[in-house]
Formats: structure tokens, sequence, C-alpha cells
């Protein structure tokens, strides 16, 4: 490889080591560090690129990566400075790591893959643990979660298949040869459209679903559908019964009322016991997830709300993983199997 390569890939590294750390220990990744190495990435990665001529490519994959970082981020699904992360490791890969590494254009998925990988393997693992420590009423969640895991699914299975359906009929070409990154078109769509209220009602899901159904019958799709896209439908499967009967069940941490900080994120069912007191600057209903981040504020206030009226010596919090270490990690490997692969 190029010594300009070999450059990019230790200021890729050295910021992943830096942001890893600094995650692990404070839960932020500083913009000090992400903003210059991604700006200085960029110019340096998207020169050398032209030079190869390959400098479409290297704007199409860190294209990919800064809308879906950045539709994450919007979904709430990881903070702001994990957004940034992201986006500036794609500024710094070199696209010899991943050029011809899978079919289409896109190959840059596969780091994105190694990180959600790296991710789901620790929450396994975490979840597993948890299970047995805390040995939580698992029977009892399971019934509970079954009618609105199979509602949950339903309404994913119909965004996917819709998306599908249009690519094949109308950008087959691309839809044929970019799989993977219509993978993660998928799971974004599914993710955003599925919570809107209007997908909520059984009656348009069943009614879409027999809609995309006549479609697929109708068209050649049906034959994408029987040898490829059932094996799309089938991981949908998979990790959406992990994240519902495992994740779910283990993703909560009681804490004494007193150790309360800013950043932390409380339950649902820990936010509702407040709205009956007087205390005031308390947060509102936790949407669990980056958007109930408490401020500084809330915490105080709800460090006062234990010695009032209502209040509790223990509450609820949703457990928070460090992301930031995971798309380090990710990147490592993703880049160790690019210089392997390129030998």
């Amino acid at each position: 490889m190029h010594w300009i390569e070999w450059g990019l890939m230790l200021l890729c590294l050295g910021v992943c080591i830096t942001c890893g750390i600094t995650d692990l220990k404070t839960e932020r990744i500083r913009n000090q560090i992400v903003l210059p190495a991604a700006l200085v990435s960029f110019a340096v990665n998207l020169g050398f690129s032209e030079y190869q001529h390959v400098w479409s490519m290297y704007l199409l994959n860190v294209l990919l990566v800064v809308l879906f970082s950045t539709a994450l981020y919007a979904l709430h699904y990881m903070g702001a400075g994990d957004s940034k992360l992201l986006t500036c490791i794609a500024a710094a890969l070199p696209v010899r790591l991943y050029a011809d590494r899978m079919s289409g254009m896109f190959g840059i998925v596969l780091l994105l893959i190694c990180i959600f990988s790296t991710c789901m393997v620790y929450i396994a693992v975490e979840s597993i643990f948890l299970l047995f420590k805390e040995k939580p009423n698992l029977r009892e969640t399971l019934s509970a979660s079954w009618g609105s895991f199979w509602s949950a699914y339903l309404r994913g299975m119909m965004v996917i298949t819709f998306t599908n359906e249009c690519l094949f009929l109308f950008c087959r070409d691309f839809y044929l040869e970019n799989q993977y990154a219509v993978i993660l078109l998928n799971f974004l769509l599914a993710a955003l459209i599925s919570e809107h209220r209007v997908f909520r009602s059984e009656l348009l899901v069943w009614l879409l679903l027999s809609c995309e159904a006549a479609i697929a019958f109708l068209t050649p799709y049906h034959e994408q559908l029987l040898h490829g896209d059932i094996r799309l439908f089938l991981v949908f499967l998979g990790i959406l019964a992990f994240r519902r009967f495992l994740i779910d069940t283990c993703n909560y941490r009681v804490i004494p009322t007193a150790d309360v900080r800013k950043g932390m994120i409380l339950s649902l069912q820990t936010t509702m016991l407040m709205q009956k007191s007087r205390v005031k600057g308390l947060p509102r209903l936790s949407a669990e997830d980056m958007r109930s981040r408490l401020t500084e504020e809330e915490a105080e206030s709800v460090r006062r709300w234990e010695h009032s009226r209502y209040g509790c010596k223990e509450i609820t919090i949703v457990r928070c993983f460090p992301f930031g270490l995971f798309i380090a990690v990710g990147t490592v490997l993703f880049m160790i199997g690019g210089i392997v692969w390129r030998g």
C-alpha cells in the first residue's frame, strides 16, 4: 500500500483509540479531535483518490456513511458524537480497504457490518450474563411481548418488501448490484416508518401486505423474493427477536437516586412516578433513547425529588452502551481485515 494510505490509516487508528477511551471514561466524543481529523483526512483522501481515479467511489461511500449516521442520530439511536466519529472514519479510510471486497459500489457497508456485529456480540454476552445473574421473569416478559413483537415485525416487513419491490421495478440494476446498501436502506426505512402512527393500524398493515403480495406474484420480483430476499426477512426476524426478548429483558439498571448524574436516561416507569410531584425541573416522560438524556438541572431536580413526598431512594435507568468504543473496535477489525485481504 502507498505511504499516504498508511498515514490515513494511522490517523484513523489514533482517532479510534482516543475517542474509544474518552467515550468509555466520560461518555463523550470531543469535537476537538474528530472535526480536524475529518477535514484533514477528507482533503488528503479525496486528492489521493482522484490520483487513483477512484474519487467517485470514495465520495459515494463517504456520502453513504454520512447519510446513515445522520439517520441514526435523527432516529435517536446514537448521539451526535458517535455520528461525527463514524463520518470521520469514513473520510479517513482509504478506498483500497473496501474496494471490491463486496459486490457493488458501496464496499464501506462492510465497515458498518463490522461495527454493529461487534456491538451485537458485546450486548449479547452482557445480556446473557445479566439474565443469569439477575434472573428476571423471562416467561412473563415473553408472554407480554408476543403480540407487540409480531406487530412490529409485520410493520417492518411491510416497509422492506415495498422498498424492495420499488427498487426492483424501477432501479433493477442498482438493486441487484448493491444488495448490502439496499439492506441498510431497508432497515432505516423500517425503523423510521414503522414508528409513525399511521402504520400502527393492523388493518392498514394487512391491506398493504396483500397489495405487496399481489405485486410480487404478478411481476418477476417473486423470483428474487424466493431466492434472495427471504434471507433478509429471516435475518430481520432474528434481530428483532434478539432485541425484544434478550436485550430489552436486561436493558435497565437500578441505582440509588442520589447517584443520578447528567447524561443518564431514566426509564419510562420512573418518570411516570415523578409526574405527580411538585418538585420543579423534573424531566418529562422518558422516550428511553438519546432524546431523554438528563441535563445537569434535571439531574439535580431528581436528587431533590428523592427527599420529597413521592420520592424514592432507588430509581431505574436505561443502560447506556459506549457505542463510540464499538465504532473504534469495529473499525480496527475492518482495517485489519482489509490489510489481510489486500495481501
